[in-house]
């Protein structure tokens, strides 16, 4: 039964329960600015002119931060992306995220980087990929994504190696992921950053993730009941940033170790 993989639903179960106690201490450096329904509202419908991200990040380059992730796809170029490539290179170490397409297995993935102008000016592009178990749920996580046959580092492990130079990784493989409710990391809003309503103070020197929380933007998904039940994405990367950073990852025991065990 365990050599077959049919205990997997009760391990995970199992796990869902005890997962919750094994998150690490959120980092305090962990700052989330979020994309949510109230910065909608000011800002206006979705997707945004990269005028408003240019303003954030010339924002943030005046607060000084460690790192910033932000987790929005920019695959088409616009009028306004230079602006928005020098408001990147002010700001500091900044990543992009690039979209995986998958079809029909490994052989024929796909990465589709940023535009050329905002690539150059990233400090780095990785991906931001939410790895889903056969139920549809956020249990695992990775540092790295085969792309053909070669490994892309994933968004949150560039800016875990920033934060920490000389820092480790597992082999690139999935591991379970002890996940904290979203609300364990602070946030902040969008439009209140745009607006100077939000303190420099309180993002100097932190790494901060740029990402969608509302509702309608489809970057929402199902976690154990023990982290709250859904999720934002950009709540997964501080979660995955957060473990990285500890060490707190879960690998799974190898087959034969997990035979032994189970007899």
């Amino acid at each position: 039964a365990v050599s077959g993989g049919w205990t997997r639903a009760v391990d995970d179960r199992l796990y869902d329960l005890a997962q919750r106690s094994v998150a690490a201490t959120p980092d305090e450096r962990i700052l989330i600015i979020e994309i949510d329904d109230s910065s909608l509202r000011e800002i206006g419908r979705w997707p945004w002119w990269r005028a408003a991200h240019a303003e954030l990040l010339t924002r943030l380059a005046a607060a000084r931060p460690l790192a910033v992730g932000y987790d929005v796809l920019f695959l088409e170029p616009s009028t306004d992306d230079a602006r928005l490539a020098s408001a990147m290179q002010a700001a500091g170490y900044v990543v992009l995220p690039a979209l995986v397409r998958r079809e029909n297995g490994m052989a024929r993935d796909e990465l589709t980087v940023p535009t050329p102008d905002l690539a150059d000016a990233a400090a780095a592009v990785g991906v931001a990929e939410v790895i889903l178990d056969g139920g549809g749920v956020v249990r695992r996580a990775d540092t790295a994504t085969p792309i053909n046959g070669r490994s892309t580092g994933q968004m949150v492990a560039l800016l875990a190696r920033h934060a920490r130079p000389g820092l480790a990784f597992p082999q690139p493989q999935p591991f379970l992921l002890p996940l904290a409710p979203g609300d364990t990391f602070r946030r902040v809003p969008f439009a209140q950053v745009v607006k100077g309503e939000v303190p420099a103070a309180l993002m100097r020197d932190k790494i901060i993730l740029v990402g969608a929380t509302a509702g309608g933007m489809g970057d929402i998904y199902t976690v154990p009941s023990s982290a709250g039940g859904l999720m934002s994405g950009v709540q997964i990367q501080a979660n995955l940033h957060n473990a990285v950073l500890s060490g707190r990852i879960v690998t799974s025991m190898t087959p034969n170790l997990l035979i032994i065990f189970s007899m």
